[in-house]
Formats: C-alpha cells, structure tokens, sequence
C-alpha cells in the first residue's frame, strides 16, 4: 500500500477540485491493483487550513479510479460525489479545534438503494 502525502494533488477543503498543498497530511492512500478488473482503489482525506480532517472518501467512492501507472499524480476532482455514499465529513467546532460531529453517509442494499446518513455527535 502506497501514501501520498505532502504536495500532491487531491481535492481542496472546499471540495472542488485542483491541487492543494496537504503541507505534510496524508491525502490518499493507493491499494494493491485488484487482479479481477486492474483498478487501483483509492481512498481520499480532505483536509483544512488547520490540518484537520474534515471529509475522507473510501475507494467505492472514487468513480474512475486513477490509471495504475500513475495513482499519485492523477486529479481525482471529477471523479468523487462529495454528497454520494462512502463519504464521512467531521464538524468542528467554531474554532475548529474541537470535533463535534462525525457523519457517514451510506445506502441501504435494497432494490431502492436509498441513502441515509449516520451521524454520532459529542458533547
């Protein structure tokens, strides 16, 4: 498994695309190519300005995974629904130093596949 850390493209903390300087935070992590179609899954981490983690993306959650010859340096900004499933977004506080809320957003596995978010709060 590989780790891409300081520098390298990922999505911005607003969640729109285009390379954003991590200044040293892991912003993804590159699995093994899968043997059964050649996809390198991928998962993300969306971070702030003050280094916290505010959304990360599971591999499911990356439509197009990158092309295993470069899985580092591939913009993935059109390939992630920030308000689909696999997708986990952390609250602050309004100083952003304190997590409040962490909330997963996941689909049921019924013919209607409709989506819910599970969101655990701390006092």
């Amino acid at each position: 498994m590989r780790q891409v850390r300081h520098g390298a493209p990922s999505l911005n903390s607003t969640g729109t695309g285009g390379a954003r300087l991590s200044r040293g935070n892991l912003t993804r992590t590159i699995a093994p190519k899968l043997s059964s179609d050649g996809t390198t899954p991928v998962s993300l981490a969306i971070f702030d300005d003050k280094d916290n983690v505010v959304q990360t993306v599971t591999p499911k959650g990356v439509r197009n995974p990158p092309p295993p010859d470069d899985p580092c340096e591939s913009d993935l900004s059109g390939e992630v629904d920030l308000n689909g499933p696999y997708v986990t977004t952390y609250g602050y506080d309004a100083s952003r130093f304190r997590l409040e809320s962490i909330s997963h957003k996941y689909s049921d596995v019924t013919p209607s596949n409709a989506q819910h978010t599970a969101t655990t709060t701390f006092a």
